[in-house]
């Protein structure tokens, strides 16, 4: 009889470890690296604090930028920049999707007056 309970505790055990290895696994599927590009757009309250950030492609899809240290720094550097941005994208609050940025650069216009 505790021959079983222990094997029972031990099976339960692996199931549980399993369980969370494949919520892990999902969480990371649903957040996975993409790159994009687009125009930034930052909304500042009256102290010039930055309250919110957006990418917005050429194909009208909009990203809401997470404001860590990164999303910051892209939101104090490139408002009104065409940016290229890798990040995890993540959608919340129905279909809002966020972009947590790795990396960001600016990218050129292509079809400017100068030419």
């Amino acid at each position: 009889m505790r021959r079983n309970i222990g094997a029972m505790v031990l099976l339960g055990a692996v199931v549980g470890i399993l369980a969370c290895v494949g919520i892990a696994a999902a969480a990371e599927e649903a957040q996975q690296k993409v790159t994009v590009v687009g125009k930034v757009s930052v909304t500042e309250d009256d102290d010039w604090n930055v309250t919110a950030a957006k990418l917005t492609t050429d194909a009208g899809v909009v990203y809401q930028i997470v404001l860590d240290e990164k999303g910051k720094k892209l939101a104090a550097e490139m408002d009104g920049a065409k940016v290229q941005v890798t990040g995890t994208v993540a959608t919340k609050e129905g279909s809002a999707k966020w972009l947590t940025v790795l990396t960001f650069k600016e990218v050129e216009e292509v079809g400017g007056d100068d030419e």
